[in-house]
């Protein structure tokens, strides 16, 4: 069959348009799914994949972008924002991981892609969602960011307190005395 499709494409110097080979595939899975049917996909499952793989093969000749952006869709996190918390807070946990913790803002640019211009009323929730997901993000960073700060400036408090001279100069005169006792009986 691909050599067929090759030869098309080859002879005519067009690109072979497989829409319909696609179609004629998804009507028949669509006969062979349903219960009453003669041939049925559930006893024949080696069919499913290779149609499944035809489908998936003849879109990366056809429309290589469109395939690369349905594949690399992350929006559907704007329907799971719980677990999307979750990953977050478990990337802000780890030190080695909340370098990347920028992401998750990033990402939140995505879920605009999930809308559908037949549902044109759910971009606007959908955009809410986005931007109220973000905001709490960068909240949250800027208090993980407050907080590292806060504690590294109370360890150079620290820090430069035990090395100020007046902390030492307490320590000299006990010493000092010592020292005298020790050489003046």
């Amino acid at each position: 069959m691909r050599s067929v499709f090759a030869c098309v494409v080859v002879e005519d110097g067009d690109v072979f348009d497989f829409r319909g080979t696609r179609l004629d595939w998804f009507r028949l899975q669509a006969y062979t799914s349903v219960s009453k049917a003669s041939l049925g996909i559930v006893d024949h499952r080696d069919l499913g994949k290779m149609m499944n793989t035809i489908i998936f093969h003849t879109k990366m000749v056809d429309s290589l972008v469109e395939m690369l952006v349905e594949t690399s869709d992350i929006s559907i996190f704007c329907f799971y924002s719980r677990a999307f918390e979750k990953m977050f807070q478990q990337c802000l946990e780890l030190p080695s991981q909340s370098r990347h913790s920028i992401s998750f803002p990033l990402l939140c640019t995505h879920f605009m892609s999930c809308t559908h211009e037949l549902c044109p009323e759910e971009r606007h929730h959908i955009g809410d969602r986005s931007l109220s997901l973000c905001n709490m993000f960068l909240d949250e960073m800027s208090k993980q960011a407050r907080n590292l700060i806060t504690d590294i400036c109370t360890e150079h408090c620290t820090l430069s307190d035990q090395v100020r001279g007046h902390r030492h100069g307490d320590q000299c005169p006990c010493v000092y005395n010592v020292t005298l006792a020790v050489t003046f009986p």
